[in-house]
């Protein structure tokens, strides 16, 4: 082991100049050789504001990487008999469906573990919410009124509400939730003591992470704790890198550690065969290839060796678990940086010193490809607003949009009050918002969050009265998310 540790260099050098670069506060950086935990530490902060440092304790969300738990789950069930991957959903949930008839009948919980299902990620219909009341069973009955933008196995979309209905069939062939199951059957056996499904609950231990996000500026500043409930299956573990460690020597020793046998062999190399072509990056590198989707993983080649990761990304976090089987390598990356790829960049890093190679320069690509994605995005946020027509206003008197306006998928946006910027104070799926007016009876829906607006455009029907606002939450499809209003909301207009 002496002589791998010598190939790792000065790495701790290397990580520290990384946080530098990156600007980012904090790393738990965890490495699994050969069955063994050769490195857990924490480098940087877990609180910068308090300059409390990072350690191998410290709890962070692992995000997506909580797809691979769910897919593991799936295939205990697959091993016991009690769930088949290629039956039909509905066999396991009879209430299910989805926007797509043919999808609805069909779609298994292989498809869904690798992302073809047709739909795509209608993310904010979950994602704007901090409503406790949104049960995982609300989550999955809305899915049938997401619209797809594909067809059913058309091609692979990444996707989250699938991860939640996997995790919801869990509950309903075992009798309990995904997370007691996941709880039980896999974190108690491997150790994983540290580990839970809530943000609350790592706020009550002794040693966890703050979350942190970029300004317009690129300066670190505080960002919230975002709970995921309903979607949980799909990204709401958190843990630490001493606890992912467990998990990954269970990976790389093919579903076994010690004397827990958690599932076969051949469960594991299914999870891990390609199902499916798809890039997770939003930029192509030619040391890596062929780019593709397993059962709750990402498979491609790196360098000519099969690798096998996923990451994950909650509001102030980034996370990392990747795997180089031929080297039986396995390195988990925890991140208090709301999506940040330093992960990647560092896991690059760490493969090319294990295999002898240099001048990666993995940190610099990163950053440069972030940069034009960054400078991408900044272009559509500009030609938003240099459409602004100057000197207009709405149709009606600003109370006259007040009431609440309802989608049977994504929920009720609830236009509140007047503010006094000329536009209006909303609650979407108990979440406070604002609405800024842009021109005409087009107001801005404004996500600090995400640092983002996205253009509301409210409709006046025949009478005159206002009708629905379309917001385009899901650019896949291609046309807006129209909410329309309560037709009680109506009534109490027409009766004053």
């Amino acid at each position: 082991m002496s002589d791998f540790l010598t190939r790792l260099g000065d790495l701790k050098g290397h990580i520290e100049k990384s946080l530098e670069e990156w600007k980012v506060p904090g790393v738990a950086v965890s490495i699994v050789k050969d069955g063994e935990t050769v490195l857990a530490e924490g480098y940087g902060y877990k609180d910068l504001e308090n300059k409390k440092p990072m350690t191998a304790d410290s709890i962070l969300p692992i995000g997506s990487a909580s797809k691979s738990f769910t897919s593991m789950a799936s295939a205990i069930l697959v091993e016991e008999g009690k769930m088949d991957w290629d039956t039909p959903v509905n066999q396991y949930i009879p209430a299910f469906k989805m926007f797509d008839p043919v999808a609805s009948q069909l779609i298994s919980v292989r498809d869904m573990l690798c992302h073809r299902g047709g739909m795509p990620r209608h993310d904010l219909m979950w994602a704007v919410s901090t409503s406790t009341s949104f049960t995982r069973e609300d989550l999955i009955r809305r899915v049938r009124y997401l619209e797809n933008n594909a067809q059913f196995r058309e091609k692979s979309q990444y996707q989250n509400h699938m991860f939640a209905t996997v995790g919801y069939a869990i509950e309903k062939v075992t009798g309990v939730t995904w997370e007691e199951f996941v709880k039980e059957r896999i974190m108690e056996p491997l150790g994983m003591n540290d580990s839970n499904f809530s943000v609350v609950d790592s706020q009550k231990a002794p040693d966890y992470a703050m979350p942190y996000r970029h300004d317009k500026e690129k300066n670190i500043k505080p960002a919230n704790f975002m709970e995921l409930g309903a979607p949980g299956p799909a990204g709401s573990i958190n843990s630490t890198v001493k606890d992912m460690a467990k998990w990954m020597k269970l990976i790389l020793n093919k579903g076994t550690l010690g004397d827990k046998k958690i599932v076969s062999e051949e469960k594991v190399k299914e999870m891990h065969r390609p199902h499916m072509t798809h890039s997770i990056m939003p930029f192509e590198l030619p040391e890596m290839l062929f780019p593709s989707l397993g059962l709750g993983w990402f498979t491609e080649a790196y360098r000519g060796r099969k690798i096998v990761h996923h990451g994950g990304n909650v509001t102030g976090f980034s996370a990392l678990c990747a795997l180089l089987p031929e080297e039986n390598l396995g390195i988990c990356l925890l991140v208090n940086m709301n999506s940040s790829f330093m992960t990647y960049a560092l896991r690059n890093e760490i493969y090319d010193r294990v295999l002898g190679i240099t001048g990666g320069d993995w940190n610099a690509r990163y950053i440069a490809e972030i940069d034009k994605l960054m400078a991408q995005m900044q272009e559509g946020k500009d030609a938003l607003a240099k459409s602004r027509v100057e000197g207009t206003k709405p149709t009606l008197a600003l109370d006259a949009y007040l009431g609440e306006y309802e989608h049977p998928g994504y929920g009720v946006l609830s236009v509140k009050k007047v503010n006094d910027k000329g536009g209006f104070d909303v609650v979407f799926n108990g979440r406070e918002l604002t609405l800024k007016h842009h021109h005409y009876d087009q107001f801005n829906l404004v996500l600090e969050t995400y640092d983002a607006e996205l253009p509301g455009r409210f409709t006046i029907g025949a009478k005159g009265d206002v009708e629905s606002v379309g917001i385009p939450f899901e650019g896949a499809i291609g046309k807006d998310i129209v909410f329309t209003r309560k037709p009680e909301e109506a009534e109490k207009k027409e009766e004053k």
